[in-house]
């Protein structure tokens, strides 16, 4: 069993089944608060070995970051524009936040439409 803590009290994230080596792995996002940071695992043991709860926390890391809004250089009041909106963030390793390497869970880039009063 797989829980993380949130708000004071932990929650259930996954039932995990182990492989041959005694392994298994879940996806857990990393929060922005630290204290929603704490997964604890469960092994209820199977007769042969006991019980075992593991606690751990899961860092946070700073991630350089881009973020960047074209569109035309000048529109007409009550007309619509296209804007694009790009985001990109230096992924684990890399030196520069151009890097095509992907970021794990990126945001994605998109466009919006802005209505000018």
């Amino acid at each position: 069993m797989v829980e993380r803590l949130r708000r004071g009290s932990w929650r259930p994230v996954a039932t995990v089944v182990t492989d041959e080596g005694g392994r298994a792995a879940v996806p857990v996002p990393v929060n922005r608060a630290p204290v929603d940071n704490r997964v604890r695992v469960t092994w209820p043991g199977d007769g042969v070995e006991g019980p075992v709860t593991v606690e751990k926390a899961l860092p946070l890391l700073r991630r350089t970051s881009r973020l960047r809004l074209t569109g035309p250089r000048k529109f007409v009041d009550e007309t619509r524009a296209r804007l694009t909106v790009a985001w990109r963030a230096r992924a684990p390793g890399t030196r520069s936040a151009t890097d095509p390497r992907p970021v794990t869970n990126p945001r994605p880039s998109g466009e919006v439409e802005a209505w000018c009063a």
